[in-house]
């Protein structure tokens, strides 16, 4: 009984990934370019530094397509001494779940930010 009742999740497993990646592929197809809203400017100087895409613009873009595939995408952010930690985890309707890598980023002191924003924005930029 042990085995057909393994044998039975594997299935289902296999089903659930295949499902999955399917609807992963299908959404990646459909994902745009976003545009890079974002400034940093340098204090000193008062000129643009660079541009990065928003984390909201991103999500504003990618939510549709990824609820039109049963899809959803999290964070799983954690923080030790000086680094703040992002990992991207990407569920699917029927249970599947796909964990990225662990981004490890310092925390942003740059301009007159205190720790706690620091924090949020290595985080914000891990999401990106």
């Amino acid at each position: 009984m042990q085995v057909m009742v393994g044998l039975a999740t594997n299935l289902e497993d296999r089903e659930q990934k295949k499902e999955f990646n399917k609807a992963k592929i299908a959404a990646l197809r459909e994902m745009p370019s976003i545009g890079r809203r974002g400034e940093i400017i340098n204090h000193k100087t008062k000129a643009v530094q660079s541009r990065y895409s928003k984390f909201e613009d991103i999500m504003a873009a990618v939510k549709p397509i990824l609820d039109r595939h049963n899809l959803a995408i999290n964070f799983n952010v954690d923080h030790t001494q000086q680094l703040v930690t992002v990992q991207p985890v990407l569920s699917h309707t029927n249970g599947y779940v796909e964990e990225g890598g662990k981004m490890a980023l310092p925390i942003d002191t740059t301009g007159s930010k205190n720790s706690t924003q620091g924090a949020g924005s290595a985080a914000s930029y891990g999401k990106r």
